[in-house]
């Protein structure tokens, strides 16, 4: 029989045959994969407080926290299967946590330190990323969304989806679709690949793309081995990638114990790595070809670099923090999502694997080579990171301790920084602006007042919302984003909107007249008291 739903005056009606009908459930009862998810979206937007300075001793809500870390490490550890364990957790420029576990090497008691090496296998792709959006911020690659085969023109691969070409930001977003492995067919005892990039791209022409572009992320290896060879080749000729990301990224960074080529030497500083299927020693291979998806190693100090080169303080008027590395912009580009999965709690970035945790975008990258497991985290609102550097590999994947001490520590930050949050900046001369002011033609009408402590004004959408002073003249306009839908805030245009006033005739006296260009570009508001 046909089935029909119908939906009236509040009602489900379900007809097969005859008719029945049920009430319609609340809005607050429809879920998502289980999730509340009108509910949700009609609840306000979380308050997330500003990563101001912490006071010279850790709070204890924090301390707290990190003790749990201490347990959620604790368990990981395993003399067979997880030997060692160096963590770090930094806040802005400050190191709150670093601490070795277990042994570098077995049958010694000697913990991993900051300084101990580690094979950091895929996050190492975060210098791809950060290669190609050099390229371009330098002009040598036109646009993140080229097609890949501009900069690398003997790439092509059998589609039976489209004829679409796949783009540099596909690749590094894992939204390419291409396979996972290279079509590697030549290796030594100690290097994996040995082949060319023209033979790569020779076998290539026989593989399959797995699904269309922006469709499904897949992780592909091959992507980013491609875009650190193939590019760098065709852009920059005679650069190989591995000198590029130590002149341009590494150097800069000061990143001085982190790089490609185990030597003797450095295989003597490196905590030892165990098979996690018998127990063995792991061997210290090549990549080769295939180096910049996996190659690398460094160690916590040299990674914690890394976290204060995503860390963005955006303060206006004050000079801009772009350097010869990338500029502050394209940082913040490189950090949004790219993707959202259905569960609403992951996605995908470039190369992020994120999680939506405690009204959070969490930036994780996992690795994991022979004997060795890595975890890179930001948490770019909370100026928040972490590294975690582990000999053999977790059971669980290195992701699941890396996000349960995600979950620990981030409530217990933001309790900590309420406790310290800064009232809005308040003008030396309050004076000048306090007041009422409105248009010639009486559409827009606000008063400015002041208790002492922050400066507020009425009349601006009905509300009734804080000034943020800047520099002399120039206000912000804020208020606390938890009293509204975060959408509807987003709409409405005004938060941190700007409120300039003209000069007073004399100094320290009342200023005649203001403006809002972002709101009214053409009023002025004149003093009416």
């Amino acid at each position: 029989m046909a089935c029909i739903l119908a939906l009236l005056s509040g009602t489900i009606c379900v007809l097969i045959g005859a008719a029945t009908c049920a009430p319609l459930p609340a809005l607050e009862s429809f879920s998502i994969r289980g999730r509340p998810a009108i509910k949700d979206f009609l609840e306000n937007c979380p308050y997330h407080p500003d990563p101001v300075d912490l006071p010279g001793a850790i709070p204890d809500q924090i301390l707290t926290a990190l003790t749990t870390v201490d347990g959620i490490l604790t368990s990981v550890l395993d003399p067979n299967v997880v030997p060692g364990i160096a963590a770090s957790i930094t806040y802005r420029d400050r190191v709150i946590y670093s601490k070795g576990f277990g042994t570098v090497k077995k049958g010694t008691a000697v913990p991993p330190t900051s300084q101990t090496l580690f094979r950091i296998a895929s996050v190492s792709k975060i210098f791809v990323v950060i290669t190609i959006y050099q390229l371009f911020e330098r002009g040598l690659v036109t646009s993140l969304d080229d097609p890949f085969v501009k900069y690398c023109p003997g790439f092509s691969i059998n589609s039976i989806y489209s004829s679409q070409d796949i783009t540099l930001r596909q690749m590094m977003a894992q939204m390419s679709g291409l396979p996972r492995m290279s079509p590697c067919v030549n290796s030594t005892a100690n290097i994996l690949c040995i082949d060319t990039t023209a033979e790569i791209l020779e076998g290539l022409k026989s593989e399959i793309l797995i699904h269309p572009p922006w469709s499904l992320p897949s992780y592909s290896n091959l992507a980013f081995s491609l875009l650190g060879r193939c590019v760098l080749e065709n852009v920059l000729p005679g650069t190989s990638y591995e000198d590029y990301v130590t002149a341009f990224i590494l150097s800069p960074l000061g990143m001085n114990n982190t790089g490609f080529n185990i030597t003797a030497s450095i295989a003597e500083r490196m905590a030892v790595g165990y098979n996690s299927n018998d127990g063995s020693v792991a061997s210290l291979y090549s990549l080769g070809w295939d180096s910049p998806s996996g190659q690398m190693y460094s160690n916590i100090d040299d990674m914690n670099k890394m976290l204060q080169f995503f860390y963005d303080i955006v303060v206006p008027f004050a000079p801009r923090k772009d350097s010869a590395l990338l500029s502050e912009d394209l940082r913040r580009e490189m950090m949004l999502p790219s993707f959202v999965n259905p569960d609403g709690y992951t996605g995908f970035g470039t190369p992020w694997e994120i999680a939506f945790l405690a009204n959070y975008t969490i930036l994780t990258k996992s690795g994991n080579i022979g004997g060795y497991s890595s975890f890179f985290t930001v948490v770019p609102d909370l100026l928040l990171g972490m590294n975690l550097l582990f000999t053999g590999g977790p059971d669980l994947n290195q992701i699941v301790p890396g996000v349960e001490i995600c979950v620990a520590l981030i409530p217990a930050m933001i309790e900590a920084l309420r406790s310290i949050q800064r009232v809005y900046p308040y003008p030396p001369d309050p004076n000048v602006y306090t007041g009422q002011y409105g248009s010639k033609d009486g559409f827009i009408n606000v008063t400015i007042y002041d208790d002492g402590i922050q400066l507020f004004v009425s009349g601006l959408d009905t509300q009734t919302v804080y000034l943020s002073y800047q520099k002399q003249y120039y206000f912000q306009v804020e208020f606390p984003l938890d009293t509204k839908i975060c959408i509807a805030t987003e709409l409405q245009g005004l938060y941190k909107q700007w409120l300039v006033f003209n000069p007073p005739a004399q100094p320290g006296g009342p200023s005649p007249s203001c403006y809002l260009p972002g709101l009214y570009p053409t009023e002025v508001l004149y003093r009416t008291d």
